[in-house]
C-alpha cells in the first residue's frame, strides 16, 4: 500500500488578521435528549454509584510521560531516537488501545509534562536534540508538537475578542514554525497518528480553507493506516464552531466510515469519531442522535467492538456509558455499568458527567 505524501497546506499571508473565532468554549454537561424510555423499573436496580478506577489507564502513560521527559531534559537524545525508531512500525499498544508510538509524542507534551511547565526549558531541551540529530523525523515532530502548544499557549482558550494583539502575533509565528517543522518530514513511517493530529490542528489554527483540507483529507483516507486519527481530527475542523455547517460533520463522516458490513473497524472509526465531536459540543447543537445526526446504534456497535478489542481498559466501558447517556439508552448504560462493576475511567468523563449520569440512571420509574 503506497504511503500518503505530506500535506502541503497554504500558509495564508494576513495570518494574523486571519486567526480568529479559535477554540471557543466547550460543554461537556448536556441534559439527556427524550426519546423512548427503557422499561427497566427501578425497583428491579439497585442505586447507582459509579466509581473512579483502581488501576486507570493514565497511569501507564504517565509512566511512558515520566520516562521519556527524564530522557529528553538529561540529554539522552540516542535513546529518543532508538525508541522512535524502534515504535515507527511496532504494532504495540497500550491497554486502552493507544499506539506505544502515538503515547511517545504524547510523553513529550509541555503542557502535559505538569501543571505549570517551563516551555523556554522544554523548547531549548528540543532544539538541543535537533542540534545532535538536525536530519531527525523524530524531532521534527516533537518540535512540531510542541510549537503548536505553545501557540495556543500565546492565544489562550477564550473567545477571539479577548486576544491581544501579541498574543495573536505569537500565535501566527508559532503555528508557522510548527508548519515548517511538519512539512519537512522525509520518512513516510512518521507520518503517523501524532504527524495527522498536529497538521490537522494546523489546519484550524491557520484557516486553510475547507475544500483544500477536505481534498488532501480524502486522498489521506484511501491510504494511510492511521484513518481513526484523520477522521477524529477533521470531524473537529467540520463542527460549526469552526469550518463546518450544521449537519456537515455527521454527513462527511458517514461517507467515509461506508462499508462495514466487509470491515467491522468502520463501525469503530464512525463510533470513535462522533464521541470526539461530541466531546467538544455535548448537545450544543441539538440532540446528538436525533433524525439526520449521528447514528446511535452504529456508535453502540462500534464502542461495543473497542471493548472486546481491549477489555482491559475502561476507557471504551466509560465512553459507551457516556454516548448511552446522550442517548437515553438506559438499557445499554446499565448494561455498561454491571460490566465495569461501577467503575469508570477518570480520564473519560468529568465529575459533572458522572453526577449526572447517576441521577439519570437513578431516577425513578415515573419520571423514565
Amino acid at each position: 500500500m503506497p504511503s500518503p505524501a505530506p500535506l502541503h497546506f497554504s500558509v495564508p499571508v494576513a495570518i494574523v488578521a486571519l486567526c480568529s473565532a479559535i477554540l471557543g468554549g466547550c460543554s461537556r454537561s448536556p441534559a439527556p435528549q427524550s426519546a423512548a424510555p427503557s422499561p427497566t423499573p427501578a425497583s428491579a436496580v439497585s442505586p447507582t454509584v459509579l466509581r473512579p478506577g483502581r488501576s486507570t489507564d493514565a497511569q501507564q502513560h504517565r509512566a511512558i510521560t515520566r520516562e521519556q521527559l527524564a530522557r529528553l531534559f538529561s540529554g539522552k537524545f540516542d535513546e529518543l531516537e532508538a525508541e522512535a525508531a524502534r515504535l515507527q512500525t511496532s504494532p504495540e499498544r497500550l491497554r486502552d488501545g493507544t499506539w506505544q508510538r502515538q503515547a511517545f509524542y504524547d510523553a513529550l507534551s509541555c503542557s502535559g509534562s505538569s501543571r505549570d511547565p517551563d516551555w523556554t526549558r522544554f523548547e531549548q531541551a528540543l532544539l538541543d536534540w535537533q542540534a545532535r540529530y538536525p536530519n531527525s523525523d523524530a524531532v521534527r515532530l516533537a518540535l512540531a508538537n510542541f510549537y503548536i502548544e505553545y501557540a495556543w499557549k500565546a492565544r489562550g482558550s477564550g473567545y477571539a475578542n479577548t486576544v491581544t494583539e501579541e498574543g495573536w502575533r505569537l500565535f501566527a509565528s508559532r503555528l508557522q514554525t510548527a508548519h515548517r517543522e511538519l512539512v519537512s518530514i522525509h520518512s513516510p513511517d512518521y507520518r503517523n497518528e501524532s504527524y495527522w493530529q498536529s497538521m490537522l490542528t494546523l489546519a484550524r489554527g491557520l484557516q486553510v480553507p475547507k475544500e483544500e483540507v477536505l481534498a488532501e483529507v480524502e486522498k489521506a483516507l484511501a491510504t494511510s493506516p492511521h484513518r481513526t486519527t484523520i477522521l477524529r481530527n477533521t470531524v473537529i475542523y467540520l463542527l460549526p464552531r469552526w469550518f463546518g455547517e450544521r449537519g456537515e460533520w455527521q454527513a462527511w463522516l458517514a461517507r467515509q466510515t461506508q462499508g462495514a458490513e466487509k470491515s467491522p473497524e468502520r463501525d469503530a472509526e464512525y463510533a470513535l469519531a462522533v464521541s470526539t465531536a461530541l466531546y467538544y459540543v455535548g448537545q450544543d447543537d441539538g440532540a446528538p442522535f436525533g433524525s439526520g445526526d449521528a447514528d446511535w446504534p452504529r456508535v453502540r456497535k462500534g464502542l461495543l467492538l473497542r471493548e472486546k478489542q481491549f477489555p482491559e481498559s475502561l476507557r471504551f466501558k466509560s465512553n459507551l456509558l457516556l454516548m448511552a447517556y446522550y442517548a437515553n439508552d438506559r438499557a445499554t448504560a446499565r448494561e455498561v455499568e454491571s460490566r465495569s462493576e461501577g467503575f469508570y475511567e477518570p480520564g473519560a468523563l468529568t465529575g459533572r458527567e458522572i453526577e449526572d449520569i447517576n441521577e439519570w440512571l437513578n431516577e425513578p420509574a415515573a419520571s423514565q
